[in-house]
């Protein structure tokens, strides 16, 4: 787990130190602190109601359509109407799509791309386009999008696009809650149990997370349960439950 998230963090030159681990699934805030020690995190977040959280995160996130057309034409002998064209195609195909999830004309919009590349090579770039759409604007930003991507670019060089790519994006009503209170299960039962840790047994408290105050700085080792998921705090980490319900979880320094 520790490597899959070196994968999207490290390699792309981000130093996971720097972030906060959030750890949401019915298993996550189990491992989520050992998961945090490997990457030398020290904060790790457990949301309200974790083992739901994704499905929460997905009722509140917009539909996405992502249609795409072979655009295979040198940029030097092309013309705005050729786009513009193109452009207007997969707009009521994307339309067509969004309609058929219920959404609104007026609650859609679109972003248009094009991959693009130096004529000869085989890698390209996916280049922003705006409207009004001009050749000149695309031109500068396909240089611009090689130079951050590859370090250079050759301005003067013959350019041509491959793909026209199209974002649809549904615009769907976002709840005004930012703290849901969920149901917890009242067969929680608070009490001590031995808690190995490290090949030691520890004396552990066991808390139902719904009795948790706010603020309240509760040291490890200790386990949260809930409905959903278990929260396990090691030794020398301390937890805290903020206005908002996340259990916030730190290494003691």
């Amino acid at each position: 787990m520790a490597d899959a998230i070196r994968t999207i963090t490290v390699k792309q030159g981000i130093d996971p130190r720097e972030f906060t681990l959030v750890a949401f699934g019915g298993a996550a805030p189990m491992h989520g602190v050992w998961l945090a020690e490997e990457l030398e995190i020290n904060e790790t977040i457990v949301p309200n109601d974790p083992g739901t959280f994704s499905a929460w995160g997905m009722l509140q996130t917009d539909i996405r359509k992502d249609v795409t057309v072979n655009f295979f034409h040198a940029f030097s002998n092309l013309n705005e109407n050729k786009i513009i064209n193109s452009f207007e195609k997969l707009t009521n195909e994307a339309t067509d799509l969004l309609s058929q999830e219920n959404v609104k004309e007026s609650d859609m919009s679109f972003n248009l791309t094009a991959d693009m590349r130096y004529i000869g090579q085989e890698y390209y770039v996916n280049v922003q386009i705006n409207k009004p759409i001009k050749l000149e604007e695309i031109n500068k930003c396909f240089h611009e999008t090689y130079e951050k991507q590859y370090g250079h670019s050759t301005p003067d060089g013959p350019i041509e696009f491959i793909n026209l790519r199209l974002v649809a994006t549904g615009h769907i009503p976002k709840t005004s809650e930012f703290v849901k209170k969920f149901h917890q299960s009242a067969e929680v039962n608070e009490n001590n149990r031995s808690v190995f840790f490290d090949n030691n047994k520890y004396d552990t408290e066991v808390l139902n997370r719904a009795n948790i105050k706010s603020d309240k700085s509760v040291e490890g080792p200790v386990i949260i349960e809930e409905e959903t998921a278990t929260t396990v705090v090691p030794p020398k980490y301390y937890l805290k439950k903020d206005n908002f319900g996340n259990l916030i979880i730190t290494k003691k320094q």
